[in-house]
């Protein structure tokens, strides 16, 4: 192999490992900038409680859904929207959960608050 074949194979080479590495590194920080995305679902999880109280009036396979879908219990129609949710019930403190004002109505602004486990426990259905 002369010198001129020699020097093209090398840039072949090196072309393929420069556009390697910086592949490499575009998959990297995609990945950084997911695992921050899911850290901050984790951290403030407020469409996680979102998606939990939808999928508990209205899917039938939910381990909940027998408590509050199958008893009547429903979403009201702003709520559907993850960002009036958010609007209207605001960060979650720190220790509390979502919880219904009157255990028999729906998951509404007027009937919502962040509420301690003592609080909820206090707020229960009676036994129907």
């Amino acid at each position: 192999m002369n010198k001129k074949e020699y020097m093209k194979q090398w840039r072949l080479v090196n072309k393929k490992a420069i556009a390697l590495w910086r592949r490499n590194r575009y998959l990297k920080h995609k990945d950084e900038e997911a695992e921050t995305h899911r850290q901050w679902i984790r951290k403030n999880n407020l469409y996680t409680i979102w998606l939990d109280m939808k999928s508990r009036c209205y899917n039938p396979k939910s381990i909940s859904y027998k408590y509050y879908g199958a008893k009547g219990v429903i979403v009201c129609e702003a709520w559907h929207y993850f960002p009036y949710f958010k609007e209207d019930m605001g960060i979650r403190p720190k220790g509390c959960s979502l919880d219904r004002i009157n255990p028999y109505g729906n998951y509404e602004p007027d009937n919502c608050r962040w509420a301690t486990a003592l609080e909820q426990r206090h707020n229960r259905r009676k036994y129907d």
